[in-house]
């Protein structure tokens, strides 16, 4: 986590250098302004980026008038962004993929004034024949995970025969992640995801 000072009464939320707020192609900004810590004083969770860099950026009031901030180095394959929605405490970022969608949960965690990375989700449209389509949701608090993919085989008479797998797990994830280390909870997923869908 990186904690900066800064030292007026009047202190504004500093964004990472070079850094701008994400805008998507309808102009909409993917921040969230609110008071997430109930002192009073306005919080922000927002996408960032530099030129092509996109991260995560978060700045959480204190009582002497400075910020906790909470951000990861720049994620490559974080193709940001569709929309970002927010309900109380929770704020889901949904992406733009071409042939997938994602969509990444986080939750306002006052103890370590940063946002917990508590749910994945994901819809993929697999290849011509839709072998690789199908959901997977993974609750990261809970360790619920479930998938319904479909398998065409190789020698199928028609791409539209094949086999929808469903999966129903519990699988424990080495940690709780946050919004510092969304990049190591994105690799963990992905290995999930390859190990369940080879």
């Amino acid at each position: 986590m990186m904690i900066f000072g800064i030292d007026s009464l009047n202190a504004q939320i500093k964004l990472p250098v070079q850094f701008a707020i994400q805008k998507g192609s309808n102009g909409d900004v993917f921040e969230v302004r609110k008071d997430f810590n109930s002192d009073g004083k306005e919080d922000l969770f927002a996408v960032v980026h530099r030129g092509e860099e996109n991260k995560l950026f978060v700045a959480i009031s204190n009582a002497n008038s400075t910020y906790t901030y909470s951000s990861h180095p720049p994620i490559e394959y974080f193709n940001c962004c569709d929309r970002i929605e927010q309900k109380g405490n929770i704020i889901k970022i949904y992406s733009n993929g071409m042939r997938y969608f994602e969509s990444y949960t986080f939750r306002f965690n006052k103890a370590n004034k940063t946002f917990d990375f508590i749910g994945f989700d994901s819809e993929n449209f697999g290849n011509a024949i839709h072998d690789g389509a199908g959901t997977v949701s993974f609750n990261l608090i809970t360790g619920n995970y479930e998938s319904s993919i479909n398998h065409v085989p190789m020698d199928a008479s028609s791409p539209e025969e094949g086999k929808i797998v469903q999966t129903k797990l519990k699988r424990k994830l080495p940690k709780i992640y946050t919004v510092n280390n969304f990049n190591e909870a994105i690799k963990a997923i992905e290995k999930i995801l390859i190990e369940r869908n080879p």
